[in-house]
């Protein structure tokens, strides 16, 4: 159980504490783990992110700005194909090397645990195997079980799968369902639009929360580039030449002409 003045230092900071703050590096949801207190970790940039350059955010964000609007509705759904084969053909990394030690403390210190995550429902059983690797699991933490949510959009060992929708809205979706409100939320995540999502939804249902905009992954953005993602590309159609159709089209579609030479 926490103790009361536990629970009145966690509620009484998230009121003082800036709406968003800025953090490089997950620890800080040690701080404040307790019994009634619910933690939202994002995947992608936040806590892991591929070893290489392909299918990462920078990578797919390229893609996004040289797109012509005319055709960002024709392609789009060639380009999340592209995004998952290659998940399915790389590895994962954590972030920090002891994220999942951290995860692992909150979670005895009694905090609801869940994942959540921009990738859709067809990316579910690959992601969960490529976190087992790296030894984060979510399965007992969250409280969930699977379930189908519809719209590519599920529920697979603790992760919230939101498909590119809103992550505070399903989670109140979620949480009404329950009839679960925490004392405390907790949201880390690498892009703050999700976390005003967030700010919102905690202001409107009056739930006291701390909102922590992960900074650690900047390093990477800022070192991408289109050229040592040209070369990587050429070398991933070399060793898996069965996505190599489908990524020349991509490549052509997006203006991304270099990537096709």
């Amino acid at each position: 159980m926490m103790r009361p003045l536990s629970l009145f230092f966690v509620t009484f900071f998230s009121v003082l504490l800036p709406t968003v703050c800025d953090t490089d590096t997950v620890r800080v949801l040690a701080d404040h783990a307790a019994c009634d207190v619910c933690i939202v970790c994002d995947l992608d940039n936040t806590l892991v992110r591929p070893a290489g350059l392909l299918g990462s955010d920078e990578w797919f964000t390229d893609f996004l700005k040289q797109s012509d609007h005319k055709i960002f509705s024709e392609h789009i759904k060639r380009l999340i194909h592209l995004f998952e084969e290659i998940h399915h053909r790389v590895p994962l990394i954590r972030l920090e090397d002891d994220s999942h030690e951290i995860l692992i403390s909150c979670a005895c210190r009694g905090a609801r645990i869940l994942g959540m995550t921009a990738r859709s429902r067809r990316l579910q059983e690959r992601t969960v195997e490529q976190l087992k690797a790296l030894a984060i699991d979510f399965s007992v933490s969250s409280g969930l079980q699977d379930q189908d949510l519809g719209d590519n959009k599920s529920i697979c060992s603790g992760i919230v799968f939101c498909n590119g929708g809103s992550k505070a809205e399903l989670f109140r979706k979620l949480a009404d369902a329950e009839g679960y409100r925490p004392s405390v939320l907790i949201v880390i995540d690498d892009r703050r639009g999700y976390l005003e999502q967030f700010r919102e939804l905690c202001d409107e249902l009056d739930i006291s929360c701390l909102l922590y905009h992960y900074r650690g992954a900047d390093s990477y953005r800022e070192r991408y580039t289109r050229a040592a993602a040209v070369h990587e590309l050429k070398k991933f159609i070399a060793e898996h030449p069965e996505v190599a159709e489908s990524a020349l089209i991509i490549c052509a579609a997006f203006g991304m002409v270099d990537f096709s030479h």
